[in-house]
């Protein structure tokens, strides 16, 4: 199994100069409802979700959204987003899938991105997506950093594959969205695919 690197790519995010962030609105994000908390945790163990495999396919991680980021966004739809990066990596050559990938980072604005294609010539579009502060960006049911734990299991309900209070995985990680939580807040968000 390998597992996505973003504590490595967050790392090398701090070290960036800042980018010039557009002035695209982001597209309106859905309110996280609210009511009670579900019940997610019905043995009391503090873990919660139906766990399983890892190969849940109800939720779709390329259907999903971060302020106006999607998964079907070109690098020109990147740039008219957020600006130009502050550094992009060269294309290269995943072993396990045999994807192109460039890391496109954007510190000032807690983001880094992957754009992948299937040949290194392109076309390329967001693959993954990473979020660490200060991103004020939500996904598309308004998740972001600082959400709490409460908050997230409102948003994404019967979408938890698994959690404890440290991290839930939504989907799968073989393609789906991953946060961790410090202090019963979320710290670190990645969607995409974090394992193959």
């Amino acid at each position: 199994m390998r597992t996505a690197p973003f504590v490595l790519a967050l790392a090398a995010c701090s070290h960036a100069a800042p980018a010039t962030p557009a002035t695209t609105p982001a597209p309106p994000t859905a309110a996280i409802p609210t009511g009670p908390v579900p019940d997610l945790d019905p043995d009391g163990d503090g873990t919660f979700g139906p766990g399983g495999d890892g190969y849940d396919t109800k939720y779709d991680f390329s259907a999903e959204t971060v302020g106006p980021l999607t998964f079907h966004l070109d690098p020109a739809g990147v740039v008219k987003a957020l600006g130009e990066p502050a550094s992009k990596s060269a294309p290269e050559e995943e072993a396990a899938t045999g994807d192109w990938v460039s890391s496109w980072l954007y510190p000032a604005q807690g983001l880094s991105l992957w754009l992948k294609a299937s040949s290194e010539q392109g076309p390329y579009h967001v693959g993954g997506i990473i979020m660490t502060a200060p991103c004020a960006l939500k996904t598309s049911r308004g998740v972001g950093i600082g959400t709490s734990l409460d908050d997230v299991k409102r948003a994404y309900n019967t979408d938890i594959t698994e959690g404890t209070a440290d991290h839930v995985l939504i989907g799968s990680v073989y393609g789906g969205m991953q946060l961790e939580l410090t202090g019963g807040a979320v710290s670190d968000i990645f969607i995409g695919v974090g394992a193959e």
